[in-house]
């Protein structure tokens, strides 16, 4: 996505939140205005979503990482050498 495109899709949201909220000052040549800056939105969407996508793909495998810590904590496995031991539920506490 260009910088280009970026700046167009904020300009047509920009000019469709003004017209949305025209209020008693709606002229009727709106309601053709807003059909053509929806189409227009919808092509730039694609090309948002496109770049989320592949940010998504770059993105550090930290995240990646962070997932698999927290599935070995809630699991109980070793972690740093020492076993994990999930926080007990009070029910499980006063039972003992």
């Amino acid at each position: 996505m260009t910088d280009h495109d970026v700046l167009r899709y904020l300009h047509l949201v920009d000019r469709k939140l003004t017209i949305m909220t025209s209020g008693i000052h709606w002229k009727p040549e709106y309601e053709t205005e807003l059909k053509n800056i929806n189409k227009d939105l919808c092509k730039l969407r694609m090309l948002v979503d496109e770049e989320y996508k592949r940010r998504e793909e770059n993105r550090p495998s930290t995240h990646n990482k962070l997932k698999n810590f927290q599935k070995e904590m809630d699991k109980g496995d070793k972690v740093g050498g020492k076993k994990h031991k999930p926080p007990q539920k009070e029910q499980e506490r006063e039972n003992r």
